[in-house]
């Protein structure tokens, strides 16, 4: 069983790792567009 401090800490990381993920694929996006579109 889950202890509910645990639980919010680990669902806490995993909400950054996703914040984080996406910004990473969203710079690369970007640096990817701004190459196309010059």
């Amino acid at each position: 069983m889950w202890r509910r401090e645990g639980f919010l800490r680990a669902s806490g990381l995993g909400c950054l790792l996703v914040k984080l993920g996406l910004a990473v694929t969203e710079v690369k996006f970007n640096r990817l567009w701004s190459r196309l579109s010059s």
